[in-house]
């Protein structure tokens, strides 16, 4: 959905006006993607409301965007708009655990 990204001006969220067309694969400090499920064509506006519902936790020290990734994909299979490979998921927390 190429939303999150960190907060800026200390307005406290992460999310950025949609912006509909664009590659995150071709930015300069673009690493990565991990395909993690798939969402219905008919369900993308719906997803984008959860995803853009999805709280920031602005108090704790340890809490950071990749939470918030993980908080939003737990969201969208609790709603069910998301199926998510479990191997996926495994990638996604292997990467998260080593990023620094």
């Amino acid at each position: 959905m190429q939303q999150a990204h960190d907060d800026h001006g200390g307005r406290g969220y992460y999310v950025a006006p949609i912006r509909l067309g664009v590659r995150p694969a071709r930015a300069m400090t673009f690493e990565r993607d991990i395909i993690c499920g798939r969402i219905a064509w008919a369900d993308i506006w719906r997803a984008r409301r959860v995803v853009q519902r999805v709280a920031v936790d602005n108090e704790s020290t340890s809490w950071n965007c990749q939470s918030w990734v993980f908080a939003a994909l737990r969201e969208l299979r609790r709603r069910r708009l998301l199926r998510v490979r479990r191997a996926a998921l495994e990638r996604l927390r292997f990467v998260r655990e080593r990023w620094q």
